[in-house]
């Protein structure tokens, strides 16, 4: 049964709030305005809350197998947000603020894929391969931010900057293997199906949704579009993307007592 929190939330109403954005932002100031004043950042923060809040609406404590993928899930939104606020921190290199805006986008992925790797290592009593693999991928990246902050040269990425391109693989690379990992949960819980569809559609948009930003100086110089339109590109793949997070999170009701299911199917 739909509570009023979803009904007021439903799909209808976030695909308007969606709409509404893009409008507000393509003629507000001339276009530029939710650039200029960081608007476009902030925004980022309503669709994060309202993921967390779906979160804890209906809060499944008691289930272990869910226990851990909220507390996952829950990180990652939140480091979602942190990603794309950081790039208002002023900073003597700009290029220091855009890495680690990419950074961090790359990590909340992560953190999600290892949400996933949870289920899948108590569903199929699985080893804990993945999950160390992904765990020393953060770890790496982090580490890569600290060095960042202390040689900020490293950031002074041009149009061609080969790093450019490894950012962009490790979106692509990292999206891939999450949804696959999504896919391959999905056939070991059918009755989720709906849940996971609903996940994976999110976490490809939002894995494909930074590659404009990672590319706007080869785009401004050769196509002639404009660094803040190409960020609103992003941003509204981005909202689109964690509008359809939020949808899914309402079908997690279908995965309450899934601990107990797999105790009782493996007795």
């Amino acid at each position: 049964m739909e509570s009023k929190f979803e009904k007021i939330f439903s799909p209808i109403s976030l695909f308007a709030i969606n709409i509404a954005i893009i409008l507000l932002a393509e003629y507000t100031g001339g276009g530029r305005y939710f650039s200029d004043t960081g608007l476009i950042h902030i925004i980022t923060i309503f669709f994060v809350l309202l993921g967390v809040a779906r979160l804890f609406h209906h809060y499944y404590s008691s289930d272990p197998i869910l226990e851990r993928f909220l507390r996952a899930a829950s990180l990652a939104l939140v480091t979602f947000a942190f990603s794309d606020v950081i790039g208002l921190i002023p900073t003597p290199n700009s290029g220091v603020a855009f890495a680690n805006t990419l950074n961090f986008f790359l990590i909340s992925i992560l953190i999600i894929a290892m949400g996933t790797e949870f289920i899948i290592k108590i569903v199929e009593r699985r080893s804990y391969t993945f999950t160390w693999i992904l765990s020393i991928a953060i770890a790496g990246i982090l580490g890569w931010v600290f060095i960042l902050f202390h040689n900020q040269q490293l950031a002074d990425f041009g149009p061609q900057d080969k790093t450019l391109y490894l950012y962009a693989a490790a979106m692509i690379v990292t999206g891939t293997f999450g949804a696959f990992r999504l896919y391959t949960l999905k056939k070991m819980i059918p009755i989720a199906s709906e849940f996971l569809d609903h996940l994976m559609g999110s976490f490809i948009i939002i894995s494909a949704s930074i590659v404009p930003s990672i590319f706007y100086k080869l785009a401004e110089i050769n196509l002639g579009i404009p660094r803040y339109q190409l960020d609103y590109l992003s941003h509204f793949a981005y909202y689109a993307g964690l509008s359809i997070m939020f949808l899914a999170f309402t079908k997690l009701s279908q995965l309450s007592g899934l601990y107990q299911q797999q105790k009782e199917a493996k007795s």
